[in-house]
């Protein structure tokens, strides 16, 4: 985890996720699911992490990594 710069966790089904919630710990960057699982309870879009949708995820994580790695 330490070596990582960034979580991608998308899933339709995943209730919850403690490598998601770990690397929060750590003040690691974390994209996950919105509406799946408990992370919208704990994820605020932006400042702690990135939701992303369910439907045209593929898109989204593209756009959001770019934006990640350019520093836009």
């Amino acid at each position: 985890m330490q070596a990582s710069d960034l979580l991608v966790q998308p899933s339709m089904t995943d209730a919850s996720n403690s490598v998601a919630k770990e690397m929060g710990l750590l003040s690691k960057a974390i994209m996950v699911s919105e509406g799946v699982g408990d992370y919208s309870e704990y994820v605020v879009h932006g400042e702690n992490g990135i939701l992303i949708p369910t439907i045209n995820s593929k898109e989204c994580i593209e756009k959001e990594l770019k934006r990640i790695y350019n520093k836009e």
